[in-house]
């Protein structure tokens, strides 16, 4: 007696193609008890893989990823985007004075500074500490005024 389990050895393209039967049958008004019985299949999935191709045609028959569509640690877009802007505007700033201005650690900066290669400017520290202030009370009011 073998106690390998039953594995599903199917190429796509055999897949898809069942998947396609299956769709015929039901659009050739075929009871759907008959299909599934047929093709030994679940009424859910059966109707997953349905609107599937009804909406996107033979391209949803194929298997969708499985890989999540984001990284949950990973930094969202629009703070990197606002730290380049920033960049852009004031390279002589360092992780910890960004941190102050946009929401993200020191050490996250540290890292999309490295990654990105982006070239650190010298400026004297009271001439940033300025620059600063005027940019931290403009992040206050544009956020006051949001709400």
């Amino acid at each position: 007696m073998n106690n390998m389990p039953n594995f599903n050895m199917n190429t796509p393209k055999e897949v898809i193609s069942h998947r396609f039967e299956m769709i015929k049958a039901k659009e050739r008004g075929e009871k759907i008890a008959d299909v599934l019985d047929e093709y030994s299949i679940s009424r859910p999935v059966f109707y997953k893989i349905y609107c599937r191709y009804t909406e996107y045609g033979i391209k949803g028959l194929h298997d969708l990823s499985k890989a999540p569509y984001n990284h949950g640690r990973k930094t969202p877009f629009e703070k990197e985007a606002c730290l380049f802007r920033l960049y852009r505007q004031y390279p002589f700033f360092s992780s910890y004075e960004y941190s102050e201005v946009v929401d993200i650690p020191p050490s996250t900066i540290q890292r999309i500074v490295k990654k990105n290669k982006f070239v650190k400017v010298y400026k004297p520290k009271r001439e940033k500490k300025l620059i600063l202030d005027k940019l931290k009370k403009a992040i206050l009011k544009e956020k006051r005024e949001k709400k």
